[in-house]
């Protein structure tokens, strides 16, 4: 029993201790094939099954017990031996075993180390890289942002400047790329003026001088335009058009607001004085008419709002075959004036207009209620020395109006 015990408590350790390190596996089992076996291993687990089993065995009935036990005793001790071989093969290759495994784990340390420090190092050289970055970001989108808003300024500025070279609603199509069709408008007043004796006075003038009385005659009327629903067509020299009931539309305002304008026009210019001529005014000549027209755009480079029609010609003609500091209006317009019942107006009679024959016209003297009022100009001095005064002078058979300033009293 306690051979049994003792084996089976010493099998158990085998087993127990073959789990802890793999590698002993391979090692008693090569040392068990090559060795033990070739020696005394069958012996010895005869022996011990005869021992287990408490019988005798024939083959070792002639030996005496003296032998038998030294025969078991030799052959144990070379089954000690080659347990002892084991075990040092086995030390070895643990040792081994933990040598590669410690320096693999210095290795391993090493490089962490490594890269521990080269990340410390990294580290100041990647914050201020990401810094100086994010400040190049930032100042490029301030500077982005700045472009943006003059870039908004000056399309606003183009746009401006667009919206007074053509209509507002054409020039949102032009802006849109699509085309401009032509428009047939049957009822709208067309104004023509310009300044008598103007190449006389430019022939005594200088270059700027010219362009320096022009910018304020224009300055002026563009400033009076805005208290009317009218629109400027154009300006070539020193003739002035405008339009009302075209580009937009405003039923039969067109005739008053273009009336009410002339008035105030043909007494601003009055108080424009000529630098190089002392107390001397401008002095304009105007003409008026009613009727249908065609409006369009014309040109893709420099493209312009023009009117075409019988009405535009007929209202340059008003305004040519007049006389200075009168407004000549034409039977049409007369008619639509008079139905409103507060405008004045006196018959010229008949006049030869060029490509019409003769026609009938009248001269726009006065509207009930009409004041001029506002500086038409910043500094426009004249405008506070000067009132308006209207002096009806005889012209042949028929009373025509004569404007004159003098001195406010």
């Amino acid at each position: 029993m306690w051979f049994l015990s003792s084996q089976s408590r010493g099998e158990g350790e085998y087993a127990k201790h073959l789990n802890l390190w793999s590698s002993s596996q391979h090692l008693l089992s090569v040392t068990s094939v090559d060795r033990h076996r070739k020696k005394s291993y069958g012996n010895i687990q005869r022996m011990r099954q005869e021992i287990a089993l408490n019988v005798e065995n024939t083959s070792l009935s002639n030996f005496r017990a003296f032998e038998a036990s030294t025969w078991w005793f030799d052959n144990m001790t070379s089954f000690l031996n080659i347990l002892f071989e084991i075990q040092n093969e086995l030390a070895t290759d643990i040792a081994s075993s933990l040598e590669e495994a410690s320096r693999s784990s210095s290795k391993d340390i090493s490089i962490s180390i490594t890269l521990v420090c080269v990340f410390i190092l990294l580290a100041p050289v990647i914050v201020i890289s990401v810094r100086v970055l994010l400040l190049d970001i930032q100042k490029y989108a301030h500077s982005l942002s700045e472009q943006t808003k003059e870039l908004n300024q000056e399309r606003k500025r183009a746009e401006s400047l667009l919206y007074q070279m053509l209509p507002e609603q054409v020039a949102k199509q032009l802006k849109e790329n699509s085309t401009v069709p032509a428009e047939s408008y049957d009822d709208v007043t067309i104004f023509f003026s310009d300044i008598v004796g103007f190449t006389t006075i430019a022939a005594s003038c200088s270059p700027l001088e010219v362009v320096a009385l022009l910018n304020n005659l224009y300055t002026c009327f563009d400033r009076r335009l805005e208290l009317y629903d009218v629109y400027k067509v154009e300006t070539i020299g020193d003739a002035y058009m405008v339009s009302s009931g075209v580009p937009k539309r405003n039923g039969r305002k067109h005739v008053t607001q273009i009336a009410t304008m002339a008035l105030d026009l043909a007494h601003h210019a009055n108080h424009i004085g000529i630098t190089h001529i002392p107390d001397k005014f401008l002095s304009l000549r105007a003409g008026v008419h009613t009727g249908a027209v065609v409006a369009g755009v014309v040109g893709s480079k420099m493209p312009r709002y023009c009117l075409f029609g019988d009405t535009v010609n007929t209202a340059s003609r008003m305004e040519s075959t007049g006389k200075a500091d009168r407004i000549q209006v034409s039977t049409a317009t007369c008619s639509a004036l008079e139905t409103l019942g507060c405008y004045t107006l006196e018959c010229r009679g008949h006049v030869e207009i060029k490509g019409k024959g003769i026609m009938e016209t009248y001269w726009l003297m006065d509207k009930t209620g009409f004041e001029v009022g506002f500086p038409c100009i910043p500094g426009c001095e004249k405008f506070n020395e000067v009132q308006a005064s209207r002096i009806y002078a005889m012209d042949g058979i028929h009373t025509v109006p004569s404007i004159n300033f003098e001195k406010q009293t």
